[in-house]
């Protein structure tokens, strides 16, 4: 299978979404052993902190003596961690642009002089977000994309459902489309 990093990040939030309603159904609060050599205690502790909202809860013991299957155990296992990872993969992508992402794809391709790592975000013109929306495609980050929905998709479920007319890589040509609708109130353009 030719690799596409877009689409695969799409493929990633289809089946995590998937799961989430899976898990949500089931109620079951086992975690999967392979989590045990994938994710390292400071993973989990992230994801902890991101369930409180950058707090540790409150019946929370010392940190520092638990291992990783007790702070899975106190998370909730899988069902606690997939809403953090769909919204680590909605969030990774080339939008917006912030001089962190700047930096890390620049970083990433070893282009440590690059002009654009100096260059003031609210400057740049049409040539510079051309030239970064071409180093993030070399760096293999995936593009924020754009779909037309029903309007009653909600965003959970924009994951799970198929597009009317494919997907668009830029809003407007996604707004075109919509425009031309005779019945355009009945649906909704949704960034993926």
């Amino acid at each position: 299978m030719k690799t596409n990093p877009t689409k695969d990040r799409l493929l990633v939030l289809c089946y995590l979404s998937l799961l989430q309603d899976t898990l949500q159904k089931k109620r079951d609060f086992q975690y999967c052993e392979v989590l045990l050599t994938l994710l390292e205690k400071d993973d989990l502790v992230a994801i902890l902190l991101w369930i409180g909202e950058g707090e540790l809860p409150e019946d929370f013991i010392d940190v520092e003596t638990m291992n990783k299957e007790e702070l899975l155990d106190f998370m909730g296992g899988d069902f606690a961690i997939v809403p953090y990872l769909l919204e680590y993969w909605e969030d990774k992508t080339d939008e917006p642009v912030t001089p962190e992402k700047v930096h890390k794809v620049l970083t990433q391709l070893q282009l440590h002089t690059h002009y654009l790592r100096e260059k003031n975000i609210p400057d740049w013109d049409v040539y510079d977000y051309s030239n970064y929306n071409a180093l993030c495609e070399k760096a293999g980050i995936p593009k924020r994309m754009y779909g037309i929905f029903h309007e009653d998709v909600s965003e959970e479920d924009k994951y799970i459902t198929a597009p009317l007319h494919g997907l668009f890589y830029h809003e407007h040509e996604a707004q075109q489309l919509l425009n031309d609708k005779e019945d355009k109130e009945s649906y909704k353009i949704m960034a993926l």
